[in-house]
């Protein structure tokens, strides 16, 4: 029984810690697209918006870079 208990909680374990890093990195794209969007690197931001909505599908994360693609968009006149 401790046996299991023991390989439970390492499983558990095991998987915060990969998904940890995982909302650290979409934070750290964030924030460098809104560092390039400021700089007025559009091009720049565009790619990592784009990469967060293929690595992150149905997530509050994609909606929110589709949002900054539209803003993108719209801010370079190049509605799609």
């Amino acid at each position: 029984m401790a046996g299991k208990v023991f390989l439970t909680s390492s499983i558990i374990l095991l998987f915060a810690g990969i998904t940890h890093p995982v909302f650290a990195d979409v934070s750290a794209q964030f924030k460098e697209a809104e560092d390039n969007v400021k700089n007025t690197n559009y091009a720049e931001a565009e790619k990592i918006y784009r990469q967060i909505v293929t690595d992150y599908p149905g997530t509050n994360d994609a909606l929110e870079a589709q949002k900054q693609l539209t803003l993108i968009y719209i801010a370079t006149d190049r509605q799609q």
